[in-house]
């Protein structure tokens, strides 16, 4: 596990580890908070920079990455959100746009990359193979209750089925 502040932490200490395994990257799990919009420090409005930064990081070819964290893989909707472009740096998902800030380039960025993005509340990791998702849940208790509603395309999933594919090519 690593604990970083900003994405040259992560890019920093995940290179020193490849570098002294003299090995690629074949899938980070990213555990963070999140909605449509971001993933912990990573935002729709820096979004561009984190892509840039981590294709630095020695990748296999076909890797994965994943937001493990929740909504990534979903889209703001409804009143207010429709009267923006609809496109992920200005609705989500963070997971789409993430994707496009690491597009396949045989010349700059010749590896396969799929980001993944929760189908909705996460509940586990990817890599320990508990993760669930929900499209919507009420928290709290007996006295106090919060309702955490539905993003746009989220859906209930175990496994697989929790996360949405964005593939860079």
């Amino acid at each position: 596990m690593i604990t970083y502040d900003e994405v040259a932490d992560l890019v920093t200490q995940v290179g020193d580890i490849l570098t002294a395994r003299k090995d690629c990257l074949g899938m980070l799990d990213v555990y963070a908070h999140g909605h449509p919009l971001l993933c912990n420090q990573l935002t729709n409005s820096n979004v561009d920079a984190w892509g840039k930064a981590l294709m630095n990081v020695s990748w296999c070819d076909n890797a994965s990455l994943y937001l493990n964290s929740c909504n990534s893989g979903c889209s703001f909707y409804g009143p207010g959100w429709s009267s923006l472009p609809q496109t992920p740096t200005e609705i989500g998902p963070i997971a789409e746009a993430l994707r496009d800030a690491m597009a396949y380039d045989s010349a700059n960025f010749p590896v396969h990359l799929t980001v993944y993005g929760s189908r909705g509340y996460l509940y586990g990791t990817h890599i320990v193979g508990d993760e669930k998702s929900v499209s919507s849940y009420f928290s709290g208790h007996l006295w106090w209750r919060e309702y955490h509603h539905r993003y746009g395309n989220a859906t209930d999933g175990t496994g697989a089925a929790a996360w949405l594919p964005f593939n860079n090519w």
